[in-house]
This record gives structure tokens, C-alpha cells and sequence, in this order.
């Protein structure tokens, strides 16, 4: 009887303890809230203090269990990647801890007043209109769906604020994405007239990525929940975001002010969270009409003229003059750009301005200065997330914004945001589309070997 009793026992704990796990059930308690920050908020990467070019760690990831960084005194592990950069920390980050206590009181309350907590997820934005609410179903009924999957399917890796510091994100490389920052990696919005690499992905990419997931991370595909359901974790990651941002931009705001440990910045943090939050999901809204607008892909080319096509990528790709001169000659070049010459024919296009001209767009293909040897000898380098991140390996096809053609188009004409990677297309001095369609079709050619014989690729 003492057996089977304390089998039981022990039996209930367990269940007991399963159902205490974050993500178990699926609704959270009145009790649970949005925690105030308190790991570093990154103002600067490492690169733009002087972050030296044989920098250790940048040869190897940040380890297993550790992620920079979760508390500013974590720069002193000599393990962590901003080790010998300790004596910059001021520069590269602002420390929410040094929040004076009655800031805090008063950033809570006004973060609540605006967004709920998880159990009752709300956007109470000042100055922002219904129509926009509905615009971008951010409704407190679509929230509240949202808030349960989100239990039950991304808190353990993106935690509870949507920080990307969920129990298993220090455990998972690359880690969870912290949507707090406000901007995403992967999107279809034209960034390249952007000041700065800041507007919003569309709902529409967002749920692509929810249904198809992202290859090569731990972020599987949610092609099993039905569409409301994707749409409603659209609405509140955006909601998680919108809240992050918010919060983040009010602290930095406060650190740039010196008022950061000041009692006296209670009283300006209401108006401050206010005016961050309705600028920011203005942002939002504006950035769902900014999708961009690629030239036609060429679905119907002959393999002849695949080949021209892919050997031009190439030839732009591995930054090699004479190549680009062969794939790239006068009268081709000049009708296809012609805006780079004012509208003149071939012929009234003297040698010296078409090689000029060449070379300008030559330049601004810097692609081998992060993706080394192809990617194959690609270094870490610091994001504005503030974790190391590595250059994609071309050779390996794995393509983590999608591996349709048009994802390699929006990445190589918007840039990734918050990578280091930059746009090439889209502006008066951009690559056209056409190149970036050459440089598409090069791209997809180079994870199988056995193809390059047929269109004339060599990579060694």
C-alpha cells in the first residue's frame, strides 16, 4: 500500500510540476506580467568603436548555456564575446538596471496602461485611431487568441515579452529572435530608400515565416494551425514588438538625456511611452503599402540565355573587371542602364564613362567583404541584437529568408536588417533589377557542384 501510495504521490508532483512548465496549458494567470528589461539594450555594434580585425571571438560562436548578453555583468566572463571590450561598455549599451526606482514604478504602469499583460493583451495607443487597430487586427480579441498560441507554441524559446530569452534560447544557435528591437531580419519591404533600415515587415511575410518557418534555425513551420491562428500570432508578435520598442526607446531616450537614475524622469515617462508607441505603430502601418516591386523574372529564357544570365552574376559577384566587361559589353550595358548615361545611345558613349559606369556598379557588389571564399570562410560578426551571427555559406543552400527566387531578390534588394547587410537595389545608384535577378540565378546554382559544368561556374 506505502508503494503504490507513494507511487501516486509521486505521479501527481509530476504532473504537478508539467503543468507549472511555461507554455504548459493555454491561457497565463492574472498574475503573470511583462517584465520590465533588465539585460543591456545595444546602442552600437562592436565594429563602430573599434573593434580590432583579429577580434577572437570572432572565429568561434558564443558557447552553448550563454547568451550575450543577459546581464551587463556578464561582460566580465572571460567566455563572453564582449570580454575584452569591457572597458567600452558605455558606448555599446544601456544598462536598464541604473533605472531610478520611481522611473521604473512609472514605466510599468504606463507599459500596462497601453498593453495589458499576457492574460489580457491590449493596444491602447493615444493619438491612434480605430481604423488603424483594425488595419492591423491588433483587436483585443485577436490579441487574446494570439497571447494563448503563443503560450502553448514560442514562449519557450522567445519568452514571455517576445525578448528571444526563452528556457531553451541559450541553447539553440542561431538564437530566438527578441522582437523588442523592433525590426526583423527577413521581410518584403522595400528598405532601400529607407534612412534607416527601420520600417516593418508586412503581416503577410510575417506569416509566411510562421507557416513555412526559418531553414537552418531551430524555428519549425506552423503549417498545422488553421489560417486565424497564424494570423492571430501575427498580431501579437507585432504587439510584442510594439511593446519592446516602446519601452527600449524610453530607455535610451533617458540614457542619451544623462536622466536614466533620475527621480525626476517619472514624470516625463508617460509621455514619452505614448508618443514612442503611436510613432512606432505608425510605422507599422505605413510599411504594410511599401512591398517591393521586382522587375519580371525571366521564367521563360532559353538555357543559353540562363547561362549568360548566371555567368553576369558571377562576373559582378567575384568583382572581376574583365569578366564584367565580356558579360557586360557597351551597347548592352548602356541600353539596359540607360538612366546611368541620360537617356544616350551606345554609340555617343564615349569608352572611359561606360567603364566608369561599369565599375560604380562593380563597387557597390561588395559581397565577398562578409560572405569570404563564397561564405565557406565567413567570420562572426556582431548584429544589432547584440549576438554573433555568420555570414551565409552560399555552397550549402540553405537559405534561412526563404529559398524561393523572389526571397534572394528581396534580400539582396533590401539588405537583411539588423545584420550589417545593406541594400544593393532600388536606388538611383543601385543594381537594376536585372542584376539582381543575375546574381539570383548565380546564387542558385552554387550549392550543386555537379551543375557547374553546364553554365560555366568555378568557385575554386
Amino acid at each position: 500500500m506505502r508503494h503504490r501510495y507513494g507511487r501516486r504521490m509521486a505521479l501527481g508532483v509530476g504532473l504537478l510540476a508539467l503543468a507549472l512548465l511555461p507554455g504548459c496549458g493555454d491561457t497565463y494567470s492574472e498574475a503573470v506580467v511583462y517584465d520590465l528589461r533588465q539585460d543591456p539594450v545595444p546602442l552600437k555594434t562592436p565594429e563602430n568603436v573599434g573593434l580590432p580585425k583579429d577580434y577572437p571571438f570572432l572565429r568561434k560562436a558564443d558557447p552553448p548555456g550563454q547568451f550575450p548578453l543577459l546581464a551587463l555583468k556578464g561582460i566580465q566572463d572571460q567566455r563572453n564575446p564582449y570580454y575584452d571590450l569591457r572597458d567600452k561598455a558605455a558606448d555599446l549599451f544601456v544598462d536598464p538596471t541604473a533605472l531610478h526606482p520611481d522611473s521604473k514604478s512609472a514605466l510599468r504602469r504606463r507599459l500596462d496602461q497601453i498593453f495589458g499583460k499576457p492574460a489580457k493583451p491590449r493596444m491602447d495607443v493615444p493619438g491612434v485611431s480605430g481604423d488603424v487597430i483594425d488595419e492591423l487586427k491588433l483587436d483585443r480579441v485577436t490579441l487574446a487568441m494570439g497571447s494563448r498560441l503563443y503560450r502553448l507554441h514560442c514562449l519557450q524559446c522567445h519568452g514571455v515579452n517576445g525578448d528571444g530569452r526563452g528556457p531553451t534560447a541559450q541553447w539553440v544557435n542561431p538564437h530566438p529572435r527578441d522582437y523588442r528591437a523592433g525590426f526583423f531580419k527577413f521581410h518584403s519591404v522595400d528598405q532601400a530608400n529607407s534612412k534607416d533600415m527601420r520600417l516593418k515587415p508586412t503581416r503577410a511575410y510575417l506569416y509566411r515565416t510562421l507557416l513555412y518557418g526559418v531553414e537552418g534555425t531551430s524555428m519549425p513551420a506552423f503549417n498545422l494551425l488553421a489560417a486565424d491562428e497564424l494570423e492571430s500570432l501575427v498580431s501579437y508578435v507585432i504587439h510584442l514588438s510594439v511593446r519592446g520598442e516602446t519601452e527600449q526607446k524610453v530607455l535610451v531616450t533617458l540614457h542619451e538625456l544623462k536622466t536614466l537614475n533620475s527621480p525626476e524622469a517619472a514624470q516625463e515617462i508617460e509621455g514619452q511611452a505614448g508618443e514612442f508607441a503611436q510613432k512606432t505603430l505608425e510605422v507599422w502601418k505605413d510599411s504594410q503599402a511599401k512591398v517591393i516591386k521586382p522587375g519580371a523574372f525571366p521564367t521563360k529564357q532559353s538555357e543559353a540565355d540562363k547561362k549568360q544570365s548566371i555567368l553576369r552574376g558571377q562576373a559582378l559577384i567575384r568583382n572581376d573587371f574583365e569578366a564584367v566587361k565580356k558579360y557586360f559589353p557597351k551597347d548592352y550595358f548602356v541600353a539596359k542602364y540607360a538612366k546611368r548615361f541620360d537617356g544616350k545611345q551606345a554609340d555617343s558613349v564615349n569608352q572611359k564613362d561606360y567603364e566608369k559606369q561599369l565599375k560604380d556598379v562593380m563597387t557597390s557588389v561588395n559581397c565577398f567583404t562578409c560572405h569570404q571564399d563564397y561564405g565557406r570562410q565567413s567570420e562572426f560578426k556582431f548584429d544589432e541584437w547584440g549576438t554573433l551571427v555568420k555570414p551565409a555559406n552560399w555552397t550549402l543552400g540553405i537559405y534561412r529568408g526563404g529559398r524561393r527566387p523572389i526571397d534572394l531578390y528581396y534580400r539582396i534588394h533590401s539588405g537583411i536588417t539588423g545584420s550589417g547587410m545593406t541594400p544593393f537595389g532600388g536606388t538611383e545608384n543601385g543594381l537594376s533589377s536585372e542584376q539582381i535577378w543575375d546574381l539570383v540565378q548565380y546564387l542558385k546554382v552554387l550549392p550543386y557542384p555537379a551543375m557547374y559544368k553546364d553554365y560555366g561556374v568555378a568557385i575554386d
